[in-house]
């Protein structure tokens, strides 16, 4: 006895992986890290909360559709400076004051 496999419980496994590739942050943790070293600001050591890991993003609301980023940016203390890097464009953002107080 032969099985076949349905196309519909293939492009149920397949669809999800597409929609992952495709859409996942185009910068890790560590590279949005690095792109805050090379982004042209003077700065030295970042400090990391490995405490409290939940403040390494912060809630970010925007027109933009991003998913599997849950509308969350990278945040980065830098030399009592604080700064936001996008997860998709690597863009860099210096903040006037910290978003976690």
């Amino acid at each position: 006895m032969r099985k076949r496999i349905k196309p519909s419980l293939i492009i149920l496994f397949i669809i999800p992986l597409l929609l992952f590739i495709f859409f996942r942050p185009t910068y890790t943790f560590e590279q949005a890290k690095q792109l805050v070293y090379e982004s042209g600001y003077d700065v030295s050591g970042i400090v990391v909360q490995n405490e409290e890991r939940y403040r390494d993003t912060v809630p970010i609301y925007t027109e933009d559709t991003r998913f599997f980023i849950r509308y969350r940016d990278y945040h980065f203390e830098v030399d009592g400076r604080y700064f936001l890097v996008n997860p998709r464009s690597g863009v860099v953002n210096e903040m006037e004051q910290p978003y976690w107080h």
